[in-house]
């Protein structure tokens, strides 16, 4: 059967649609020995080779997802950067291609959900399904209840207004965050923007998994109970 060459990589675990699409651009991925650089080609997994810099894509693959406890320090990546920090796959050892459903910036840590399928990570990543990402934040101060009630209120930043779903400060003076969008260091942008830098920022949950007492540096593939979930929309 044939299938759109962008989403076939995607499927294979190449990374998302669009970034599949940007590898085509550049003349990164050939069909049958012959580089194409065209939107919309279609390909028959069956009969047609396809090559990712010069690296055969197997037509047929296990489709599997991970739970990751990412440390601080290590890259949301899928190889280890020239600077020699670690990255997210260096730490899962299985033969499979893998990438991240989402982001943490590096000095982040918790939960991160990595994958090879591509249908999937979309769901988790983006905004359109509304997945709930959970935090628990450390700020530079206490939060006030001014601050608060603005974060609440929504803080406008430059790329647009952020309004979390819900924001609760806990006895110990950390801050749960709830939000269903993965913008760019959003919540540090957000708390900056609101007067009150973060110190640490550690994500808890995504959709109805959850990081619970896995260690950091560790993994554990998600059940079909919560694979559904990001296929059927549920949140806790």
């Amino acid at each position: 059967m044939d299938i759109r060459l962008h989403v076939y990589l995607s499927k294979r675990g190449v990374g998302s649609r669009r970034f599949c699409e940007e590898m085509i651009r550049q003349g990164r991925v050939s069909v049958n020995g012959a580089i194409v650089r065209e939107m919309g080609i279609k390909v028959d997994p069956a009969r047609d080779v396809v090559t990712v810099d010069h690296h055969q894509i197997a037509p047929e693959e296990e489709l599997i997802a991970v739970a990751f406890h990412k440390p601080a320090g290590v890259l949301s990546t899928c190889r280890t950067s020239g600077g020699g920090a670690p990255a997210v796959t260096d730490y899962i050892d299985l033969p499979y291609r893998l990438y991240p459903a989402g982001r943490l910036d590096k000095n982040s840590t918790g939960l991160m959900i990595v994958t090879n399928d591509g249908d999937l990570a979309l769901r988790i990543t983006h905004p359109r399904y509304e997945k709930e990402k959970e935090y628990l934040v450390t700020l530079k101060t206490p939060l006030t209840p001014r601050q608060l009630a603005r974060v609440r209120r929504g803080i406008e930043l430059e790329d647009g207004l952020v309004r979390p779903k819900r924001v609760w400060v806990l006895p110990d003076g950390s801050v749960g965050v709830i939000i269903s969008e993965g913008r760019k260091r959003l919540i540090r942008r957000m708390f900056q923007a609101a007067g009150n830098p973060v110190r640490t920022l550690h994500r808890t949950r995504i959709g109805i998994v959850r990081l619970g007492n896995l260690e950091p540096g560790s993994w554990r593939k998600l059940t079909a109970q919560e694979i559904q979930s990001f296929r059927s929309g549920t949140n806790p």
